[in-house]
């Protein structure tokens, strides 16, 4: 084992951390200097933490749909005790995408409803729903709603050709 040590003045030691601390401080801020929204996407995906309207719109982004900026809708609602077989089904689907409501039964969650605009070969019509619990994301689907021919699954489906 090698042992080396260095003499350094506590003014160079105070030097190097401010110019450090600086440095992390206007990596930090960078985006917000150059107008960027900083939306850290890749800790949304991990946590599912979604505490504002961004974040929400970021986490629709990562799945690779745009929506209108605003939910269309803000609703509470109470995940039933005892599940139908209808909603069985679409907890199947949430189970597909790693969510499970049967965690939520009994308790009242948000859904945050948008409209999806770039929907392959849709242009209206089509919604997408997150369940919001505790500024989680619990669930949710892409939708139409289309009375003939309409349709829902996960968050993954038909994006358009870029």
């Amino acid at each position: 084992m090698f042992v080396r040590s260095i003499r350094c003045s506590k003014g160079r030691v105070l030097l190097c951390t401010a110019l450090i601390l600086a440095l992390i401080a206007a990596i930090s801020f960078l985006p917000d200097l150059l107008g960027e929204k900083a939306a850290p996407v890749s800790l949304i995906l991990q946590s599912g933490k979604v505490a504002d309207n961004d974040a929400r719109v970021a986490y629709l982004a990562s799945y690779g749909w745009e929506v209108e900026e605003e939910a269309e809708a803000i609703e509470e609602i109470v995940i039933p005790e005892e599940f139908s077989e209808v909603f069985q089904k679409y907890n199947e689907i949430q189970k597909e995408q790693g969510f499970d409501l049967e965690k939520q039964k009994g308790q009242r969650v948000k859904r945050y409803t948008y409209v999806v605009t770039n929907y392959p070969e849709e242009p209206d019509y089509v919604r997408a729903n997150l369940f919001i619990y505790k500024n989680k994301v619990v669930g949710g689907d892409i939708c139409s709603l289309r009375v003939d021919g309409g349709f829902l699954h996960g968050f993954e489906g038909p994006k358009t050709a870029e």
